[in-house]
C-alpha cells in the first residue's frame, strides 16, 4: 500500500510520462509505445521519488518476469485508485467489488460523484442502502443521499 504523497507523484509521473511519449518518435506499434511510455514513467517516477525522500523506489521494467502490459495495469490502478474505469465516482473507505452501471446512473442525476460502498453489511434486515453519498449531497431532511438498487 503506497502512501497519499506517493500516490500523487505516481499521478504525476504518468502524466509527465505519457505527455513525453506523445512528443517521442517511435515506429507506432503498440508494444514500442507502451516500452517508452515504460521507461519514461519509471524514469520521472523514480526522479520524484527520490526528490521528495520516500525510501521505496519501484522500478520494474529492469525486471524481465515483469511484461509491459501488467506494468500499464499497475500504473492505471494507481493512477485510477478509487475510481471506477471510466465512471467518474469515487468510492470512499473499501470497494466491495466492481460499480453497478445503476449506480452510475443513479450518482449522475444526483450529482454526486462520491460514495461509501455499505455492500459489506447492507441486508433486507437492517434496511442499509448499499450506497451512500460521501460528498456532501443530502436529502431534504438533510440526511446524505442514499442509493439502494433499483426495483426492476
Amino acid at each position: 500500500m503506497i502512501s497519499k504523497d506517493e500516490s500523487i507523484v505516481t499521478q504525476v509521473a504518468a502524466k509527465i510520462a505519457s505527455e513525453l511519449t506523445t512528443n517521442t518518435q517511435t515506429d507506432g506499434t503498440v508494444e514500442t509505445i507502451q516500452a517508452t511510455y515504460l521507461q519514461h514513467f519509471d524514469f520521472i517516477r523514480e526522479l520524484l521519488v527520490s526528490t521528495h525522500g520516500f525510501n521505496e523506489v519501484v522500478a520494474v521494467t529492469n525486471s524481465p518476469k515483469v511484461s509491459v502490459d501488467t506494468r500499464a495495469n499497475d500504473i492505471a490502478e494507481q493512477f485510477d485508485a478509487g475510481y471506477t474505469q471510466g465512471s467518474g465516482i469515487q468510492i470512499k473507505g473499501t470497494q466491495h467489488g466492481p460499480i453497478p452501471a445503476w449506480l452510475v446512473t443513479a450518482c449522475s442525476k444526483a450529482g454526486v460523484t462520491a460514495v461509501w460502498d455499505n455492500r459489506d453489511t447492507a441486508n433486507a434486515q437492517n434496511k442499509r442502502p448499499l450506497f451512500k453519498a460521501a460528498d456532501g449531497k443530502t436529502n431534504p431532511q438533510g440526511q446524505p443521499l442514499a442509493f439502494w438498487q433499483p426495483r426492476n
